[in-house]
């Protein structure tokens, strides 16, 4: 079944927003962890660094997902 293009895109939209709202939310919880936990350690594996790093993959997610929507 072939998909229309105009629902196709309205997903793709939304896929897009859908990502950088939970990105806007893991920055904003990794700067109140940071504040309750004090600074990333990666050797202690806080809750700081791995928020830092699920922020950091996300948001290069978010990168590949904005660059592919505006190349097709």
């Amino acid at each position: 079944m072939p998909q229309n293009v105009e629902e196709r895109t309205k997903r793709e939209k939304s896929l897009v927003f859908k990502v950088f709202i939970l990105q806007i939310l893991f920055v904003l919880a990794f700067w109140a962890s940071k504040e309750v936990f004090g600074c990333p350690s990666r050797r202690m594996c806080n809750l700081p660094f791995c928020l830092y790093q699920i922020s950091l993959i996300n948001s290069f997610l978010l990168y590949l997902l904005v660059i592919d929507r505006l190349m097709t």
